[in-house]
């Protein structure tokens, strides 16, 4: 009996020490409008270093950069940077995201059969 109760104690503590250290690190997020909710997606992250071999790997080429600002407001501070990639015949891309003063970056995605909008041909 005392070897069950302990097990479970065990399992219990151990069941509850991850959850307790991930929530640790969420940062406060911003209340949504309604209709609107936060989601956890899986990326891939790792340093801004590898990140950028992977790129390489995939034969992926920088198309643009942008800044995620606070607010989601042209004038608000910088928070986060996508860098958006492409492989040379236009029929795959990746994101990348990163933060200021962060060590890694994270692979957002990689997708493939991309298919534009004919007005946008041009552009790519």
């Amino acid at each position: 009996m005392k070897k069950l109760i302990l097990t479970t104690l065990i399992a219990l503590i151990l069941s509850v020490i991850p959850t307790s250290a991930e929530h640790r690190h969420r940062p406060a997020l911003p209340q949504l409008e309604e209709g609107f909710n936060w989601n956890e997606v899986p990326v891939i992250c790792g340093s801004h270093e590898g990140i950028m071999q992977k790129m390489e790997r995939l034969n992926m080429n920088l198309l643009h950069a942008s800044f995620g600002k606070t607010g989601a407001n042209p004038d608000g501070d910088v928070v986060f940077m996508v860098l958006y990639y492409a492989n040379p015949q236009g029929t795959s891309t990746a994101a990348v995201l990163t933060m200021p003063n962060d060590p890694t970056a994270c692979l957002l995605f990689v997708t493939f059969d991309v298919t534009l909008a004919p007005e946008k041909k041009q552009n790519f």
